[in-house]
């Protein structure tokens, strides 16, 4: 009996050794099972690996603690919780340059809140280049930037806008016309604006000048001045070049100068030059003159003499139109041409020797109080109403050179008595007379004694 006994001991022992007692392993995460239940006897199993996004398994563990893997051996039923570590990415934030701004490790799913700075001379930082609330992988961030744009003003010299732009960082401005201003030439703008780093208000700089000037004909004619001189002394030459002349309007309506010296190398005073110039009181011209426009000194009532030159060749229309207080006039043989009305009204005109060619119309028309006539041998002839209304002459002498006289010559010269001419030319200066309309006007032609 006992012999069986041992025998069924031993028996069952083996028994027990080769069936085994088995176990039920669960597995779970956050209180989530993850896979099937398995039975286990008292060897070891593989156990399974489970997979998360954004986290890295560490093991498994029980409740109190104790790590299992594939060595285990498990005497009872276990319940087995994963264990789990979030993962680490690298985030690098990159400049323009791709120089490193800053480098970080952030956990899977977080987002980064406090980005480090960047910043880029002449340029506006506006962001990075990936979205950052949301960290699942190794990221490379590059910093995106737009360049910075500023505001460029140009105003005049009193601070008035004449353009407003708005000009990218290191870029240049376009600037407008330079505003032009009487009595200053323009020499350019207060500040460079090739390359704009800020806003910026630009204005011009200018030079005081007395005189502006025009070219042409080989020289510089005076087209405005802008001096407050009671004399204006005009310059012979500029920069090299000889001043030839005074452009139309140029000194027109100047109410302050009283004199004016002309240059030597002047050649023509171009239409109402001087018009209007009430202050003006004398006038030398230069020989080498040889033009005066029309209206170039009409209504400069306080002229008291003007010089003309043996250059002179043209006196265009009403020259000297109204300049009451004119004593005497002298007109040179170069004197080719005459316009109309060149000294009509000048009523204080007493004497006037005119060796001109020609006479023009309405000449010395009103010239009330002349007196003395003068005409030379160099007259050819005699416009209609030269010395109309000349109501102070008494005898006047014309020359046999006159071939021509036009109507109305002596007209209203109510003193006048005697015309008188060479003997020779008696009777053909009276078939002249005899051809033209006089009203008012009650003289003998006689001989010269």
């Amino acid at each position: 009996m006992r012999k069986l006994s041992l025998a069924f001991l031993v028996l069952l022992l083996f028994l027990t050794a080769c069936g085994g007692e088995k176990y039920t392993v669960s597995f779970y995460s956050d209180g989530e099972k993850l896979f099937p239940d398995i039975e286990v006897g008292g060897e070891p199993v593989n156990l399974p690996l489970p997979q998360m996004e954004g986290r890295e398994f560490l093991g498994w563990h029980d409740e109190a603690g104790r790590k299992y893997d594939d060595n285990s051996i498990f005497t009872g039923n276990t319940t087995l919780y994963a264990q789990w570590a979030k993962k680490i990415f690298a985030v690098k934030f990159l400049d323009y340059d791709d120089s490193v701004i800053e480098a970080m490790e952030v956990e899977y799913g977080t987002g980064i809140d406090d980005p480090p700075a960047a910043e880029r001379e002449g340029y506006e930082f506006i962001g990075w280049d990936q979205p950052l609330d949301k960290i699942t992988g190794d990221l490379i961030v590059r910093a995106r930037y737009q360049k910075r744009a500023y505001t460029v003003v140009f105003v005049d010299w009193e601070g008035l806008v004449l353009a407003e732009a708005t000009v990218l960082h290191g870029e240049a401005a376009l600037s407008p016309e330079p505003p032009e201003r009487a009595g200053y030439v323009f020499l350019g703008w207060d500040k460079n604006f090739e390359n704009i780093t800020s806003d910026i208000v630009i204005a011009p700089v200018y030079e005081r000048i007395d005189f502006k000037t025009e070219y042409a004909d080989g020289g510089y004619y005076i087209g405005a001045y802008y001096g407050d001189e009671e004399t204006v002394v005009i310059p012979n030459e500029l920069d090299g070049i000889p001043v030839i002349g005074i452009s139309a309007g140029a000194f027109q309506d100047n109410l302050r100068i009283k004199n004016v010296v002309f240059p030597a190398s002047l050649k023509e005073i171009a239409e109402r030059a001087f018009y209007n110039c009430r202050s003006l009181t004398k006038i030398e011209f230069p020989e080498g003159l040889e033009v005066i426009g029309a209206e170039a000194f009409a209504d400069c009532w306080a002229l008291t003499e003007a010089v003309f030159p043996a250059t002179l060749s043209h006196i265009g229309d009403l020259a000297f139109y109204n300049c009451d207080l004119i004593a005497e006039i002298v007109l040179p043989a170069s004197l080719k041409t005459m316009g109309a009305g060149v000294f009509e009204n000048c009523t204080r005109v007493e004497r006037a020797e005119i060796h001109a060619e020609i006479i023009g119309v309405q000449a010395f028309s009103g010239c009330s109080m002349l007196k003395e006539l003068i005409i030379g041998d160099e007259v050819k002839r005699i416009d209609p109403h030269a010395f109309f209304a000349c109501s102070s002459l008494v005898e006047v002498y014309i020359p046999s050179s006159v071939i021509a006289i036009g109507d109305h010559v002596f007209s209203w010269c109510g003193k006048l008595q005697s015309v008188r001419t060479d003997l020779d030319n008696l009777e053909n200066l009276r078939s002249i007379f005899e051809q033209i309309t006089l009203i008012y006007a009650n003289f003998e032609i006689e001989p010269r004694d």
